[in-house]
Protein backbone atom coordinates (compact mmCIF):
# COMPACT_ATOMS: atom_id res chain seq x y z
CA UNK A 1 0.00 0.00 0.00
CA UNK A 2 1.65 3.52 -0.95
CA UNK A 3 0.07 6.46 0.40
CA UNK A 4 2.43 8.81 -1.19
CA UNK A 5 1.40 7.53 -4.91
CA UNK A 6 -1.20 10.12 -5.47
CA UNK A 7 1.14 12.84 -4.57
CA UNK A 8 -1.26 14.57 -2.51
CA UNK A 9 0.26 14.85 1.13
CA UNK A 10 -2.21 12.33 2.52
CA UNK A 11 -0.65 9.59 4.75
CA UNK A 12 -1.06 6.45 6.69
CA UNK A 13 -1.83 8.77 9.74
CA UNK A 14 -4.59 10.33 7.84
CA UNK A 15 -6.46 6.59 7.77
CA UNK A 16 -5.92 5.80 11.01
CA UNK A 17 -9.23 5.63 12.19
CA UNK A 18 -10.23 2.93 9.40
CA UNK A 19 -7.14 1.14 10.11
CA UNK A 20 -8.13 1.17 13.76
CA UNK A 21 -11.68 -0.56 13.15
CA UNK A 22 -10.72 -2.83 10.30
CA UNK A 23 -7.78 -4.43 13.08
CA UNK A 24 -10.66 -4.58 15.34
CA UNK A 25 -12.63 -6.47 12.81
CA UNK A 26 -9.80 -9.30 13.12
CA UNK A 27 -10.02 -10.48 9.80
CA UNK A 28 -8.17 -13.66 8.94
CA UNK A 29 -5.19 -13.56 7.18
CA UNK A 30 -4.96 -15.75 4.37
CA UNK A 31 -2.38 -17.93 3.89
CA UNK A 32 -0.19 -18.50 0.40
CA UNK A 33 -1.58 -21.39 -1.82
CA UNK A 34 -3.46 -22.18 0.72
CA UNK A 35 -6.36 -19.35 1.27
CA UNK A 36 -8.04 -16.24 -0.10
CA UNK A 37 -10.26 -13.70 1.09
CA UNK A 38 -13.08 -13.19 -1.59
CA UNK A 39 -15.88 -10.32 -1.07
CA UNK A 40 -18.62 -8.19 -2.19
CA UNK A 41 -18.90 -4.49 -1.94
CA UNK A 42 -21.43 -1.70 -3.00
CA UNK A 43 -18.91 1.35 -2.94
CA UNK A 44 -21.84 3.65 -3.41
CA UNK A 45 -22.02 5.89 -6.84
CA UNK A 46 -18.00 4.71 -7.25
CA UNK A 47 -17.34 7.25 -9.67
CA UNK A 48 -14.97 10.34 -10.14
CA UNK A 49 -16.61 12.37 -7.27
CA UNK A 50 -14.86 11.65 -4.00
CA UNK A 51 -12.25 13.40 -1.78
CA UNK A 52 -8.96 12.25 -2.58
CA UNK A 53 -8.55 11.29 1.60
CA UNK A 54 -12.01 8.93 0.59
CA UNK A 55 -10.01 7.20 -2.18
CA UNK A 56 -7.15 6.32 1.08
CA UNK A 57 -9.92 5.01 3.78
CA UNK A 58 -11.39 2.62 0.47
CA UNK A 59 -7.79 1.15 -0.46
CA UNK A 60 -7.84 0.73 3.08
CA UNK A 61 -10.38 -1.56 2.95
CA UNK A 62 -10.03 -3.35 -0.14
CA UNK A 63 -7.24 -4.02 0.80
CA UNK A 64 -8.18 -6.94 2.83
CA UNK A 65 -9.35 -8.93 0.83
CA UNK A 66 -7.29 -10.85 -2.63
CA UNK A 67 -10.24 -10.45 -4.88
CA UNK A 68 -13.41 -7.57 -4.58
CA UNK A 69 -16.55 -8.12 -6.49
CA UNK A 70 -17.46 -4.20 -6.85
CA UNK A 71 -20.88 -2.50 -7.73
CA UNK A 72 -22.38 0.80 -8.47
CA UNK A 73 -18.71 1.34 -10.35
CA UNK A 74 -19.70 4.30 -12.11
CA UNK A 75 -18.80 5.21 -16.17
CA UNK A 76 -16.07 7.62 -15.00
CA UNK A 77 -13.64 5.04 -13.66
CA UNK A 78 -11.62 7.80 -12.35
CA UNK A 79 -11.72 7.05 -8.23
CA UNK A 80 -11.09 3.60 -8.88
CA UNK A 81 -7.88 3.55 -11.15
CA UNK A 82 -6.10 6.84 -8.47
CA UNK A 83 -7.33 3.72 -5.52
CA UNK A 84 -5.16 1.19 -7.75
CA UNK A 85 -2.28 3.34 -7.69
CA UNK A 86 -2.68 3.22 -3.89
CA UNK A 87 -3.26 -0.60 -3.79
CA UNK A 88 0.62 -0.94 -5.68
CA UNK A 89 1.34 -2.23 -9.20
CA UNK A 90 0.13 -5.97 -8.74
CA UNK A 91 -3.58 -4.99 -8.31
CA UNK A 92 -5.61 -5.11 -11.44
CA UNK A 93 -9.35 -5.09 -12.10
CA UNK A 94 -12.03 -6.24 -14.67
CA UNK A 95 -15.35 -4.45 -15.27
CA UNK A 96 -18.46 -4.72 -17.60
CA UNK A 97 -19.72 -1.64 -19.90
CA UNK A 98 -22.53 0.50 -19.27
CA UNK A 99 -25.33 1.42 -20.90
CA UNK A 100 -25.74 4.08 -22.82
CA UNK A 101 -28.94 4.98 -21.59
CA UNK A 102 -30.46 5.15 -17.88
CA UNK A 103 -30.98 1.50 -17.96
CA UNK A 104 -29.37 0.34 -15.04
CA UNK A 105 -28.26 3.67 -13.73
CA UNK A 106 -25.36 3.66 -15.92
CA UNK A 107 -23.33 0.92 -13.74
CA UNK A 108 -20.69 -1.16 -13.95
CA UNK A 109 -19.40 -4.26 -12.09
CA UNK A 110 -16.14 -4.76 -11.50
CA UNK A 111 -13.49 -7.30 -10.10
CA UNK A 112 -10.55 -5.75 -8.11
CA UNK A 113 -8.07 -8.25 -7.95
CA UNK A 114 -4.67 -9.05 -6.15
CA UNK A 115 -2.57 -10.36 -9.51
CA UNK A 116 0.47 -12.04 -7.02
CA UNK A 117 -2.55 -14.09 -5.72
CA UNK A 118 -5.32 -14.55 -8.15
CA UNK A 119 -5.27 -15.16 -11.87
CA UNK A 120 -7.71 -14.80 -14.41
CA UNK A 121 -8.37 -17.64 -16.53
CA UNK A 122 -10.05 -16.00 -19.65
CA UNK A 123 -13.73 -15.66 -19.63
CA UNK A 124 -15.02 -12.56 -18.75
CA UNK A 125 -18.94 -11.72 -20.35
CA UNK A 126 -22.43 -10.08 -19.31
CA UNK A 127 -24.74 -12.91 -18.50
CA UNK A 128 -27.74 -13.36 -20.70
CA UNK A 129 -31.37 -14.16 -19.65
CA UNK A 130 -32.11 -17.92 -20.25
CA UNK A 131 -34.43 -17.90 -24.29
CA UNK A 132 -36.84 -20.20 -24.54
CA UNK A 133 -38.45 -21.15 -28.34
CA UNK A 134 -41.82 -19.61 -29.30
CA UNK A 135 -44.06 -19.55 -32.18
CA UNK A 136 -47.43 -17.71 -32.84
CA UNK A 137 -50.30 -20.72 -33.65
CA UNK A 138 -50.40 -19.02 -37.03
CA UNK A 139 -46.98 -19.78 -37.66
CA UNK A 140 -47.00 -22.97 -36.51
CA UNK A 141 -50.25 -24.10 -38.78
CA UNK A 142 -48.38 -22.79 -42.03
CA UNK A 143 -45.78 -24.83 -41.24
CA UNK A 144 -47.15 -28.04 -40.47
CA UNK A 145 -49.60 -27.28 -43.76
CA UNK A 146 -46.60 -26.80 -46.24
CA UNK A 147 -44.94 -30.29 -44.53
CA UNK A 148 -44.77 -32.25 -47.13
CA UNK A 149 -43.86 -36.49 -45.54
CA UNK A 150 -47.44 -36.24 -43.94
CA UNK A 151 -50.97 -36.70 -44.71
CA UNK A 152 -54.23 -34.37 -44.38
CA UNK A 153 -55.59 -36.17 -41.73
CA UNK A 154 -52.41 -35.93 -39.88
CA UNK A 155 -51.81 -32.45 -40.43
CA UNK A 156 -55.72 -32.14 -39.12
CA UNK A 157 -54.51 -33.92 -35.87
CA UNK A 158 -51.25 -31.68 -34.95
CA UNK A 159 -53.46 -28.64 -35.55
CA UNK A 160 -56.07 -29.78 -33.39
CA UNK A 161 -53.36 -30.37 -31.07
CA UNK A 162 -51.62 -27.02 -31.24
CA UNK A 163 -55.44 -25.26 -31.24
CA UNK A 164 -56.30 -27.14 -27.65
CA UNK A 165 -52.70 -25.45 -26.72
CA UNK A 166 -52.67 -22.74 -24.48
CA UNK A 167 -50.76 -19.54 -25.20
CA UNK A 168 -48.00 -19.01 -22.72
CA UNK A 169 -47.88 -16.53 -19.76
CA UNK A 170 -44.43 -15.75 -20.33
CA UNK A 171 -45.15 -14.22 -23.80
CA UNK A 172 -48.42 -12.80 -25.34
CA UNK A 173 -50.00 -14.55 -28.45
CA UNK A 174 -47.13 -17.15 -28.36
CA UNK A 175 -47.27 -20.73 -27.39
CA UNK A 176 -43.67 -22.42 -26.18
CA UNK A 177 -42.22 -24.85 -28.73
CA UNK A 178 -41.61 -27.30 -26.00
CA UNK A 179 -45.22 -27.40 -24.92
CA UNK A 180 -46.43 -28.03 -28.09
CA UNK A 181 -43.42 -30.95 -28.65
CA UNK A 182 -44.41 -32.65 -25.33
CA UNK A 183 -48.34 -32.79 -26.65
CA UNK A 184 -47.16 -34.16 -30.16
CA UNK A 185 -45.67 -36.79 -28.35
CA UNK A 186 -48.51 -37.93 -26.27
CA UNK A 187 -51.45 -37.64 -28.79
CA UNK A 188 -50.19 -37.35 -32.38
CA UNK A 189 -49.56 -41.50 -33.32
CA UNK A 190 -47.08 -42.35 -36.29
CA UNK A 191 -43.72 -44.04 -36.61
CA UNK A 192 -40.48 -42.51 -35.12
CA UNK A 193 -39.07 -41.27 -38.43
CA UNK A 194 -42.12 -39.31 -38.88
CA UNK A 195 -42.47 -38.11 -35.58
CA UNK A 196 -38.68 -37.25 -35.51
CA UNK A 197 -39.69 -35.24 -39.00
CA UNK A 198 -42.68 -32.88 -37.55
CA UNK A 199 -40.80 -32.25 -34.26
CA UNK A 200 -37.90 -31.01 -36.03
CA UNK A 201 -40.60 -28.84 -38.69
CA UNK A 202 -41.96 -27.39 -35.28
CA UNK A 203 -38.47 -26.36 -33.55
CA UNK A 204 -37.24 -25.09 -36.67
CA UNK A 205 -40.79 -22.77 -36.64
CA UNK A 206 -39.53 -21.25 -33.26
CA UNK A 207 -37.99 -18.19 -32.19
CA UNK A 208 -35.87 -18.07 -29.01
CA UNK A 209 -37.03 -15.40 -27.38
CA UNK A 210 -36.04 -13.52 -23.71
CA UNK A 211 -38.98 -13.71 -21.52
CA UNK A 212 -37.23 -11.82 -18.77
CA UNK A 213 -34.15 -8.41 -18.96
CA UNK A 214 -32.38 -8.04 -16.02
CA UNK A 215 -32.29 -4.13 -15.36
CA UNK A 216 -28.07 -4.36 -14.99
CA UNK A 217 -26.64 -7.70 -16.89
CA UNK A 218 -24.69 -9.55 -14.36
CA UNK A 219 -21.55 -10.41 -15.00
CA UNK A 220 -19.34 -13.76 -14.95
CA UNK A 221 -15.65 -13.77 -14.54
CA UNK A 222 -13.53 -16.74 -14.76
CA UNK A 223 -10.48 -16.84 -11.97
CA UNK A 224 -7.81 -19.12 -10.30
CA UNK A 225 -6.37 -19.24 -7.27
CA UNK A 226 -3.80 -21.93 -5.68
CA UNK A 227 -5.42 -25.54 -7.01
CA UNK A 228 -9.00 -23.44 -7.11
CA UNK A 229 -10.39 -22.33 -10.43
CA UNK A 230 -13.79 -20.92 -10.23
CA UNK A 231 -16.42 -18.43 -11.42
CA UNK A 232 -17.74 -15.07 -9.82
CA UNK A 233 -21.14 -14.07 -11.33
CA UNK A 234 -21.70 -10.51 -9.14
CA UNK A 235 -25.11 -8.89 -10.07
CA UNK A 236 -26.72 -5.88 -8.18
CA UNK A 237 -30.48 -6.24 -9.04
CA UNK A 238 -32.93 -3.00 -9.12
CA UNK A 239 -33.87 -1.56 -6.03
CA UNK A 240 -37.83 -0.96 -5.52
CA UNK A 241 -40.57 0.01 -3.09
CA UNK A 242 -42.47 -2.29 -0.63
CA UNK A 243 -45.43 -2.11 -2.94
CA UNK A 244 -46.07 -5.92 -4.44
CA UNK A 245 -45.30 -5.11 -8.19
CA UNK A 246 -41.93 -4.05 -7.12
CA UNK A 247 -41.39 -6.78 -4.74
CA UNK A 248 -42.39 -9.18 -7.78
CA UNK A 249 -40.44 -8.17 -9.91
CA UNK A 250 -37.99 -8.21 -7.93
CA UNK A 251 -38.86 -11.85 -7.02
CA UNK A 252 -38.56 -13.05 -10.84
CA UNK A 253 -35.23 -11.45 -10.99
CA UNK A 254 -33.69 -13.26 -8.30
CA UNK A 255 -35.68 -16.66 -9.50
CA UNK A 256 -34.28 -16.11 -12.85
CA UNK A 257 -30.91 -15.82 -11.63
CA UNK A 258 -31.11 -18.73 -9.80
CA UNK A 259 -32.59 -20.65 -12.63
CA UNK A 260 -29.27 -19.18 -14.72
CA UNK A 261 -26.82 -20.57 -12.23
CA UNK A 262 -28.20 -23.77 -12.12
CA UNK A 263 -28.37 -24.17 -15.70
CA UNK A 264 -24.72 -23.02 -16.24
CA UNK A 265 -23.50 -25.12 -13.95
CA UNK A 266 -25.30 -28.21 -15.64
CA UNK A 267 -23.99 -27.25 -18.97
CA UNK A 268 -21.63 -30.16 -20.16
CA UNK A 269 -18.78 -27.29 -21.30
CA UNK A 270 -19.32 -24.70 -18.99
CA UNK A 271 -15.64 -23.09 -17.71
CA UNK A 272 -16.25 -24.29 -14.54
CA UNK A 273 -19.02 -25.21 -11.94
CA UNK A 274 -17.75 -23.16 -8.96
CA UNK A 275 -19.63 -20.20 -9.39
CA UNK A 276 -19.76 -18.09 -6.56
CA UNK A 277 -22.73 -15.50 -6.83
CA UNK A 278 -22.29 -12.01 -5.21
CA UNK A 279 -23.40 -8.38 -4.79
CA UNK A 280 -26.39 -6.71 -4.40
CA UNK A 281 -29.52 -8.61 -4.33
CA UNK A 282 -31.95 -6.10 -2.25
CA UNK A 283 -33.20 -8.61 -0.44
CA UNK A 284 -34.11 -7.23 2.74
CA UNK A 285 -33.77 -10.58 5.23
CA UNK A 286 -33.90 -14.11 4.99
CA UNK A 287 -37.90 -14.64 5.36
CA UNK A 288 -38.48 -13.05 2.23
CA UNK A 289 -39.28 -14.54 -0.47
CA UNK A 290 -37.22 -12.83 -2.52
CA UNK A 291 -34.62 -14.89 -0.33
CA UNK A 292 -36.27 -18.24 -1.34
CA UNK A 293 -35.96 -17.54 -4.78
CA UNK A 294 -32.45 -17.03 -4.75
CA UNK A 295 -31.89 -20.19 -2.63
CA UNK A 296 -34.33 -22.73 -4.21
CA UNK A 297 -31.79 -24.85 -6.40
CA UNK A 298 -28.98 -24.88 -3.37
CA UNK A 299 -27.28 -21.93 -2.63
CA UNK A 300 -26.36 -21.30 0.22
CA UNK A 301 -24.45 -18.55 2.46
CA UNK A 302 -21.68 -18.53 4.84
CA UNK A 303 -23.61 -18.78 8.39
CA UNK A 304 -21.58 -16.02 10.25
CA UNK A 305 -22.95 -13.33 7.66
CA UNK A 306 -26.32 -14.64 8.03
CA UNK A 307 -25.95 -14.23 11.92
CA UNK A 308 -24.29 -11.02 12.40
CA UNK A 309 -26.69 -8.70 13.94
CA UNK A 310 -25.92 -5.86 11.73
CA UNK A 311 -26.44 -6.64 8.41
CA UNK A 312 -25.13 -5.29 5.23
CA UNK A 313 -26.01 -1.72 5.33
CA UNK A 314 -26.16 1.05 7.58
CA UNK A 315 -29.56 0.51 8.43
CA UNK A 316 -29.43 -2.34 10.81
CA UNK A 317 -30.31 -5.90 9.97
CA UNK A 318 -30.83 -5.61 6.26
CA UNK A 319 -29.20 -8.16 3.97
CA UNK A 320 -29.02 -6.59 0.74
CA UNK A 321 -25.86 -7.61 0.32
CA UNK A 322 -25.06 -11.15 -0.11
CA UNK A 323 -22.18 -14.50 -1.62
CA UNK A 324 -24.27 -17.61 -2.58
CA UNK A 325 -22.48 -20.46 -3.01
CA UNK A 326 -23.21 -23.82 -4.12
CA UNK A 327 -23.72 -26.54 -1.02
CA UNK A 328 -21.57 -28.37 -3.04
CA UNK A 329 -18.88 -26.20 -2.17
CA UNK A 330 -19.47 -25.73 1.60
CA UNK A 331 -16.32 -27.77 2.80
CA UNK A 332 -14.19 -25.20 0.83
CA UNK A 333 -15.28 -22.34 3.17
CA UNK A 334 -13.77 -21.62 6.44
CA UNK A 335 -14.69 -18.34 7.51
CA UNK A 336 -16.93 -15.40 6.55
CA UNK A 337 -18.32 -12.38 7.65
CA UNK A 338 -19.39 -8.98 7.27
CA UNK A 339 -17.06 -5.84 8.13
CA UNK A 340 -18.53 -3.42 9.91
CA UNK A 341 -16.79 -0.06 8.76
CA UNK A 342 -19.12 1.80 10.96
CA UNK A 343 -19.58 0.64 14.58
CA UNK A 344 -22.49 1.50 16.85
CA UNK A 345 -20.15 1.03 20.08
CA UNK A 346 -17.25 3.85 18.98
CA UNK A 347 -19.24 7.23 19.76
CA UNK A 348 -17.29 9.09 16.50
CA UNK A 349 -15.51 6.19 14.63
CA UNK A 350 -14.03 8.88 12.22
CA UNK A 351 -12.85 12.31 13.67
CA UNK A 352 -13.09 14.00 10.31
CA UNK A 353 -16.50 12.60 8.85
CA UNK A 354 -19.70 12.70 10.35
CA UNK A 355 -21.92 9.42 9.28
CA UNK A 356 -24.02 11.43 6.73
CA UNK A 357 -20.55 12.17 5.02
CA UNK A 358 -19.26 8.64 5.38
CA UNK A 359 -22.64 7.15 3.43
CA UNK A 360 -21.38 9.23 0.67
CA UNK A 361 -17.79 9.77 0.95
CA UNK A 362 -16.97 5.73 1.63
CA UNK A 363 -20.71 3.89 1.40
CA UNK A 364 -23.69 3.18 2.81
CA UNK A 365 -22.87 -0.88 2.12
CA UNK A 366 -20.63 -2.78 3.93
CA UNK A 367 -18.33 -5.60 2.54
CA UNK A 368 -19.09 -9.24 3.08
CA UNK A 369 -16.31 -11.66 2.82
CA UNK A 370 -15.70 -15.68 3.11
CA UNK A 371 -11.99 -17.15 3.25
CA UNK A 372 -11.90 -20.36 1.20
CA UNK A 373 -9.42 -23.26 0.61
CA UNK A 374 -7.86 -23.05 -2.25
CA UNK A 375 -4.97 -26.10 -1.78
CA UNK A 376 -7.07 -28.82 -3.69
CA UNK A 377 -8.70 -29.40 -6.69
Amino acid sequence: MDHAALGDNITKNDVADMIKIIEGEKIPDSINDKTIKIATWNIRNFGGTRKQVSLHHIAEVLNCFELTAITELRENTQDLEKVMKILGPYWKVIYSDSNMDDKGNKERIGYLYDGRVIEFTGLAAEADPIRENFATKEQLEKRIQSSKKITPKEKDKLIEILQDLNESIKLELYVEIEDFVEQIKKKFKATKKKLKYVIKRVKKTGEFRATHEWWRSPYLVSFKAGQFDFMMLAAHVKWGSKEKIDIERRRIALEKLADWVKKRREQEHVKDKDIIVLGDFNIPNRKSKLWKAMIKHGLDTHSSILNDDHGSTLSPGKRYDQIFYHSENEHRIKKGGILNLYPKKVKKPYKKMTKGQFEWQISDHFPLWIQIDVEEK
